[in-house]
This record gives C-alpha cells, sequence and structure tokens, in this order.
C-alpha cells in the first residue's frame, strides 16, 4: 500500500487546497461570495454587457424584423434578382438560373 500523499493526508495550505470551503471569499466559485461586476447573474450587469435582446439597440438585435431589407434574409422581402426562387425571375435570369444561383450562394 503506497504512503498517502500531502492531499490526501489533508496537509496542505488551506489557500492551496482545491477545496472551494477554504479559499478566501473573492477566490470562492459561489458566485454569491462575488462582488456584483464578478457575479455572472445578468441583472447585475449594465444593459450593453446584458445578453437580453430586448436591451439591445436595434442594430444589435438579431430580430430579422428590425432589419432593414436587404439585411432581412426572408426572401419575400427580397427583390427578384436577389430572390433565389426561379419563378420569381424574368425569362433571361431564368435562363441563367444556375449560373446566378451559385453567384448568389458565393455572397454569403
Amino acid at each position: 500500500m503506497k504512503p498517502e500523499t500531502k492531499l490526501e493526508s489533508g496537509t496542505l495550505e488551506p489557500e492551496r487546497n482545491w477545496n472551494p470551503q477554504h479559499w478566501s471569499p473573492e477566490h470562492n466559485w459561489n458566485p454569491q461570495n462575488w462582488r456584483p461586476e464578478q457575479y455572472w447573474n445578468p441583472q447585475n450587469w449594465s444593459p450593453e454587457q446584458y445578453w437580453n435582446p430586448q436591451n439591445w439597440s436595434p442594430e444589435q438585435y438579431w430580430n430579422p424584423q428590425n432589419c432593414s431589407p436587404e439585411q432581412y434574409w426572408n426572401p419575400q422581402n427580397w427583390s427578384p434578382e436577389q430572390y433565389w426562387n426561379p419563378q420569381n425571375w424574368s425569362p433571361e435570369q431564368n435562363r441563367n438560373g444556375f449560373l446566378k444561383a451559385e453567384r448568389q450562394l458565393a455572397v454569403f
């Protein structure tokens, strides 16, 4: 039987011990001991840090309803030449449909 290590015998100094109960509060991984700015509770964050889209400005908010039509990835709001549905293309666009489609896909 191998001899006990220092960790097993409990002779490590408290601040080096991996048990958070022995840590000082600022080292303790319990958010209740954190200062508010360290505490990962969004309620304590300022709005620009808070990952709640309701607090974002519209240009930061990834809700397509707030995007301008050219940013909105809903084809119904696209102009026909951007719209990847060949049924909405004019005949000369439809003839080159695959080529245009490849060009459109390359944009993304």
